[in-house]
């Protein structure tokens, strides 16, 4: 068998023949203990739709046959061997999972921010148009499945990093599918990391930057910053610039119980909910 037949064996499929499942699984990726090493934080990952290993302890990647010369410690053509004979010839085909059909919002345009109501919005919260355009995009969109299929809204939308938007105006606070957060680079050893996108604008506004200088982590959601554990713990420190409350309490514990490099810089916040209502508050 050739290895260009090889390299589309299932990974996720390979690596449960081996009697070794998943910790968890999101919409993109299978997250596992690490097969290589005994470890208490799950840092190995198989990305759904590449059908691609990673090793976040050790930052190595690849398809199934670097898996197997991995883990058999064998040279190339005898893990082509191994996955070509016996009960290896088994293992199912990768297939590219196929996304379901739009449910809820369709994204009808991508524009520039122009429209008065979007300006007029952002503005509310302090955020500069020349910021906004680095960032976001004027978004029109429609509800398929709603009251009024017909009708076409327009707002703010901040992309994240599987395609999806967050949406925003005076009276929508939605996004579309698919669901993830947005990364954008910066220095490889340090993150900030951000609730959603406006606190972010207005930490860019009240530091009077344009881009920040560390990686920076917009979560779109609080509940994606466990799931990032194994990547967080890879850096010198990320600087977490959530919202105070409750929830956001409870996720600062899960971090430190699993010992992710960080600080807390709530600090900034100064009693107010968010980083957007703290610079709102100071314009006054």
């Amino acid at each position: 068998m050739e290895a260009k037949e090889i390299r589309k064996k299932d990974i996720h499929e390979y690596l449960s023949l081996q009697g070794i499942n998943p910790f968890k699984e999101t919409s993109i990726r299978y997250i596992y203990y690490s097969p290589f090493r005994n470890e208490d934080v799950p840092s190995f990952s198989v990305r759904k739709v590449k059908n691609q290993w990673k090793d976040f302890g050790t930052g190595e990647s690849g398809d199934i046959i670097d898996l197997v010369m991995e883990l058999s410690n064998v040279p190339f053509r005898e893990a082509l061997r191994i996955l070509s004979d016996g009960d290896s010839i088994d293992i199912p085909y990768f297939e590219k999972p196929t996304r379901p059909p739009k449910q809820g919002i369709e994204i009808l345009s991508v524009n520039t921010i122009s429209d008065k109501n979007i300006i007029e919005y952002l503005s509310s919260r302090e955020i500069p148009m020349d910021l906004a355009r680095i960032y976001c995009s004027q978004i029109e969109w429609r509800f398929p499945s709603g009251k009024r299929p017909g009708m076409i809204y327009t707002g703010v939308g901040f992309g994240n990093d599987s395609g999806g938007w967050e949406l925003r105006n005076s009276f929508f606070k939605v996004s579309n599918s698919p669901k993830n957060v947005t990364t954008i680079p910066g220095e490889k050893n340090k993150n900030m990391i951000f609730e959603g996108f406006i606190d972010f604008l207005s930490a860019l506004v009240w530091f009077k930057k344009e881009k920040f200088t560390p990686s920076v982590i917009v979560l779109n959601s609080l509940g994606y910053i466990t799931t990032l554990i194994p990547f967080l713990k890879e850096v010198e420190t990320n600087y977490l610039f959530i919202d105070n409350g409750k929830a956001a309490n409870e996720k600062i514990v899960a971090l430190r119980e699993a010992e992710v490099p960080m600080e807390d810089c709530r600090y900034f916040l100064d009693g107010y909910e968010d980083f957007n209502d703290m610079l709102v508050a100071s314009k006054k």
